[in-house]
């Protein structure tokens, strides 16, 4: 019934698909995935019946993607496998590329559903490939990065998933951002179209516009909050993978930098460099808010010369880098131990040595991606 009034409505077919992919769109967004999955068979049905080989690739072949990843979305992974592959054969034989590196990347997924860590890095690869061949790439980085995160995360590489994690959340905000301002003109625009409902009565052109406006403005709401969930489980992620590397991470691995091959140090620079590690991170001077070089090397017995020589040439770090970070893993071990709780973030700030609250919460999203409120809120959702 509803594919003979929609033929009825829209005499041209391009505005009869357009409805339908929307529908599905939106069935799909509401995790209806029978339904979804039923609206793009119709278009592709109609595809197969209504033209001739050649004339609807590109709708064919975003058809079977979408109908490829809604039956990923349900576990189903030999079925999704089966259109993914059509619309893979479909690009490479019609030289259409336009949707090949999004093919790709959704196989990928399922590889890595299935647990094949190798074919899901395989296609990973093949789907960065051909992201020339894109007429427009919409959210497709957002999703690869992503994708490699959980590659990284699969292999063990938290510090990498944890970068990968950080830009697809760059992204994400962006595209949050971008819907809310959509929204807004929306918004205006259906104001405006109140004026213009009162002209047009009951025409046919009135009805047209309204289904049209409506579905916009129904999917641009549905694709905010989708963003802002996709928004929140990768920041949640990324609280995860931080409080696995301050598990597992040491800042400075002293014996592998005194290990490089065809290097003769100092043995000066390296007693300095023993030394200032063992200030640090054993009798933990970085608390002290008023350390720097001068004062670091006065403790150590040396001047700030031979102790930004050990730094650069030894250790090979920067000095104020080096105290962030320490500071900030220090304030991690205070969240993960409760003690934080009885603390604000200023004083959170104060107890690992930041003078000033914007400075710590400028190094602490530069280092873990996130806002320390935002960690100190959720970090028991991760169940690390």
């Amino acid at each position: 019934m509803l594919n003979e009034h929609l033929q009825g409505v829209f005499n041209y077919s391009w505005r009869y698909i357009v409805v339908l992919n929307n529908l599905g769109l939106i069935e799909e967004a509401q995790e209806n995935f029978e339904e979804a999955f039923n609206y793009f068979k119709k278009t592709l049905d109609y595809c197969y019946s209504n033209y001739k080989k050649g004339d609807s690739f590109n709708t064919t072949i975003y058809t079977l993607n979408r109908m490829g990843l809604i039956r990923l979305k349900e576990n189903l992974f030999d079925e999704s496998m089966e259109y993914l592959s059509e619309a893979e054969k479909i690009s490479i034989e019609s030289n259409n590329y336009n949707f090949l590196s999004n093919i790709y990347l959704n196989e990928s997924k399922v590889f890595l559903k299935k647990g094949d860590l190798k074919s899901a890095i395989f296609y990973s690869e093949k789907a960065e490939k051909f992201t020339d061949k894109m007429e427009s790439v919409g959210s497709f980085w957002r999703d690869f990065y992503f994708q490699q995160a959980d590659i990284k995360n699969a292999t063990g590489d938290f510090k990498n998933a944890l970068e990968y994690h950080k830009k697809g959340a760059e992204i994400s905000n962006k595209q949050i951002v971008q819907a809310e301002k959509s929204k807004s003109l929306l918004i205006l625009a259906s104001k405006n179209y109140e004026i213009v409902n009162t002209k047009l009565a009951n025409s046919r052109r009135e009805t047209l516009f309204f289904i049209i406006a409506f579905a916009i403005i129904l999917i641009i709401s549905i694709i905010t909050i989708i963003y802002y969930i996709r928004l929140r489980r990768s920041n949640l992620k990324l609280v995860e993978n931080v409080i696995q590397k301050s598990n597992s991470e040491n800042i400075i691995n002293l014996d592998k930098n005194l290990s490089e091959k065809n290097i003769v140090h100092d043995s000066n620079l390296i007693e300095i460099s023993k030394n200032f590690k063992s200030l640090m991170e054993t009798e933990k001077k970085f608390l002290d808010s008023e350390i720097d070089l001068e004062k670091a090397a006065e403790l150590l017995g040396t001047n700030r010369t031979y102790l930004s020589k050990a730094l650069n040439g030894i250790l090979k770090i920067n000095f104020n880098n080096y105290i962030n970070s320490l500071r900030i893993k220090e304030s991690i071990q205070f969240i993960k131990n409760g003690e934080a709780e009885r603390l604000t973030i200023e004083g959170l700030a104060n107890q690992v040595g930041f003078k000033h609250r914007s400075v710590f919460r400028r190094a602490f999203q530069k280092e873990t991606g996130v806002t320390p409120s935002f960690f100190i809120d959720n970090y028991k959702e991760t169940g690390s």
